[in-house]
């Protein structure tokens, strides 16, 4: 077809390091100014398992890269005509949804195990990958890898497949990057550090309940409460001045490390909220 492409292997270094992740930007972005394809795909003999354990598949990889790229749409292809209420392979009377306007518990539950059997990327799959790009401002749609002229057709605004809405909130690029790296630990809040952290807020030792995991300053943990995770930050704590500090009011930190780098444990500039 005459046409002129690039092939970009990725490691989860990729997305981790902030350096890494902006110079990807970049290459995308030069390749494209010169009418290149990229062409997409994980560096399996380095990271194989790495990858697998942390992005699932490729449905979730092309999501992040559409994040990153701030794209205005991701299609992606499968061999059933969009998402459904339930398993069509399994269920005559399934109903295929047009458009998804919010990713409810109802509409993750449709995901079920996954449903494909090519490769490992099912309906759950793509329900997180259309998370992601709901939350960068970047319309999904799921549709047949059989249907005629399917890209075509969908950019004209043909009806195909289904459709994910896209959040009018779009987060900031550093945010959205701390909510897609990968985490090195866990802190566990209590529910009034919690509701100060959806205030805007930032963290302070107080409301530390537990840590999981062996991080240093700098890296990114999961913010978990009763269970749930329900964000990620950068900490300016490591995991075991944490455990010293855990619990104690700010005025103390000084006494018990000898020494107080910060009165926050992480900073509310340095927070990503999960929808």
């Amino acid at each position: 077809y005459g046409l002129n492409v690039a092939q970009i292997l990725l490691t989860y270094d990729s997305f981790t390091n902030r350096l890494t992740y902006l110079n990807l930007r970049n290459s995308i972005s030069t390749l494209l100014s010169y009418g290149v394809i990229p062409i997409i795909n994980e560096n399996d003999p380095i990271c194989v398992h790495e990858i697998e354990a942390t992005l699932g598949d490729n449905d979730k990889l092309s999501a992040m890269v559409a994040s990153k790229m701030e794209a205005d749409l991701l299609i992606l292809f499968t061999d059933i005509d969009g998402l459904y209420d339930k398993n069509p392979k399994r269920h005559d009377d399934a109903v295929l949804l047009r458009t998804v306007e919010e990713i409810t518990p109802t509409i993750e539950s449709y995901g079920g195990n996954p449903t494909s059997m090519k490769g490992v990327g099912g309906m759950r799959t793509k329900i997180e990958a259309a998370k992601i790009c709901n939350m960068s401002g970047c319309y999904m749609v799921i549709a047949n890898s059989n249907v005629n002229k399917g890209i075509r057709r969908i950019l004209d605004g043909e009806e195909i497949g289904t459709l994910f809405l896209t959040n009018q909130f779009v987060l900031k690029n550093r945010i959205r990057w701390i909510i897609l790296a990968r985490s090195s630990g866990t802190i566990v809040v209590d529910d009034g550090a919690k509701e100060a952290l959806t205030k805007r807020m930032s963290l302070l030792p107080s409301g530390v309940l537990d840590i999981a995991g062996t991080f240093d300053r700098g890296d990114i943990v999961k913010l978990e409460c009763d269970g749930f995770v329900f964000g990620k930050g950068i900490t300016d704590y490591t995991s075991e001045e944490l455990k010293a500090i855990k619990g104690k009011q700010t005025n103390e930190i000084a006494d018990i490390l000898g020494y107080k780098n910060y009165d926050h444990v992480v900073q509310k500039d340095n927070i990503g909220l999960f929808k």
